[in-house]
């Protein structure tokens, strides 16, 4: 009786889904989706549009809002178109930062990415518990339920608890985003629909600074002298990031890839890539596709090392990088690209560790970049919560072995490896910066982490099946 409400919302949505599909008027399902949600919509649309202009009095706001209304209908007509959308858009929201909505208060003000982030874990949760999923059944579960546990049990000790509270929720749409994604993808042509979307996400953000290459813009940055591109993104740090986790995939397909034509739009949508992660004269992405680069050469094939070469030269004769390098080097302990600096920077926030070691002080507590998130999640989440993180990336980093060593598909181990290198960048990254807590970046790495787990799981139910057969021709 205590799901009857989520059951009665998802019986309705699945009613409305059967009678658009299966209702036969004239035998055009086009005309059903017209005569049932196209009048919905529209109403929907000119409510949006009258309260948009009622709350502040912007066009620009008001077609936002048009736009959730939009994505709120797909996600009630289907869930997994509106997943795929999701992907697709995720790296543009960023662009609308500043369009901020004050529901919560001052700490509470809102923009579409937080209230995308909202809805998509609200209707996720409905439709778990609607469909009654056994989340136990995914092994991640238990390590992110007891990092999303321990996170809100300490919101109460935050001095901004609103602001803990986005913060926790951040965390909490990326795990509901992973069950979403392992929920919809039933076969390989699923698999497929979610590969795609991820990499055309990528096109909007690589035109956009492209452009900002040879036309100028970006963000300008006093320590280095240079403007550095940062495209949709919010950062530069955060485009790097999409970057590097983003080319080490594009390189595994490369390596997969039976069509030479494949291989050389690859080939030039790498060489586009790396161009754009130069120019955000960012280090940790750099160093982060290096030790992905010798991953997938460890994995698959030794010749990708190759690849170290043009690393090594994009550093050393592009003397601004290079500069980028040697200021880590620097003694000062006041200089923010120095090793100096850093140092003494995680020593103050080990100090913090020692007011509460086993939970830490609550999400969103520590006030400047700590450029280390495994320190970062010390102080705020505590050992307790440190260590969920490293179990739930163990989990990650063991699905993924399994799939790219038992499965028979060329297919799967190319999904499988893409996600163990990205695993593996993101790993190193997070020593060095603050990569852990850029949800665009976290949603596309979870992503890609779910579809290897359904991978797994199909592989897993393929095998009992024939061994039942077995069992059933042998007696």
């Amino acid at each position: 009786m205590a799901f009857g409400p989520f059951v009665r919302i998802e019986r309705w949505c699945s009613l409305m889904s059967r009678y658009t599909i299966k209702r036969k008027m004239g035998g055009n399902v086009a005309y059903d989706f017209l005569r049932l949600y196209v009048p919905l919509f529209i109403g929907a649309t000119l409510f949006a549009i009258y309260l948009g202009e009622r709350m502040t009095g912007s066009s620009f706001t008001t077609l936002g809002i048009v736009g959730f209304v939009l994505f709120i209908s797909i996600l009630f007509w289907r869930l997994e178109i509106a997943i795929l959308l999701l992907l697709v858009m995720r790296t543009g929201l960023d662009m609308f930062r500043d369009v901020n909505i004050p529901l919560l208060g001052s700490s509470g003000r809102l923009n579409p990415a937080a209230i995308i982030a909202f809805t998509i874990s609200a209707f996720g949760i409905c439709y778990i518990l609607a469909r009654r999923i056994n989340i136990f059944k995914m092994p991640i579960s238990c390590p992110y339920l007891l990092f999303l546990i321990i996170a809100f049990s300490t919101i109460i000790i935050s001095p901004d608890k609103i602001l803990s509270i986005r913060e926790w929720s951040r965390f909490l749409s990326i795990y509901v985003l992973y069950i979403l994604v392992a929920g919809t993808i039933k076969n390989d042509r699923d698999i497929k629909r979610v590969v795609q979307a991820i990499f055309i996400s990528s096109i909007v953000p690589l035109a956009v600074g492209s452009y900002q290459i040879f036309a100028g813009g970006g963000q300008y940055d006093w320590m280095a002298r240079v403007t550095r591109i940062n495209a949709t993104f919010a950062s530069s740090n955060g485009y790097a990031a999409y970057l590097a986790m983003f080319l080490i995939v594009v390189i595994v397909f490369t390596l997969y890839s039976r069509s030479t034509l494949k291989s050389i739009c690859f080939l030039l949508m790498a060489g586009v890539m790396l161009m754009n992660l130069y120019f955000t004269y960012t280090r940790a992405p750099i160093v982060g596709c290096i030790v992905a680069i010798i991953v997938v050469g460890a994995l698959k094939n030794k010749k990708v090392w190759i690849a170290l070469l043009f690393v090594a030269m994009l550093a050393y004769f592009l003397p601004t990088l290079l500069g980028r390098f040697n200021l880590l080097l620097s003694r000062s302990t006041y200089e923010a690209g120095s090793l100096a600096w850093r140092f003494r920077l995680w020593e103050m926030t080990i100090g913090l560790v020692k007011s509460s070691p086993l939970v830490g002080r609550g999400p969103a507590t520590f006030s400047v970049e700590a450029h280390n998130d495994y320190l970062r999640f010390l102080v705020e989440y505590g050992a307790f919560g440190l260590i969920a993180i490293i179990w739930m990336i163990a989990v990650l980093f063991k699905e993924g072995l399994e799939v790219f060593k038992k499965s028979s598909s060329s297919f799967h181990q190319m999904i499988a490896l893409s996600f163990i290198a990205v695993l593996a960048s993101h790993t190193v990254m997070a020593l060095g910066s603050n990569s852990s807590f850029r949800p665009v970046t976290s949603w596309y790495l979870f992503s890609l982490g779910a579809v290897v787990h359904r991978v797994l799981r199909n592989e897993r139910s393929k095998k009992d099946r024939n061994r039942r057969k077995a069992r059933i021709l042998t007696n």
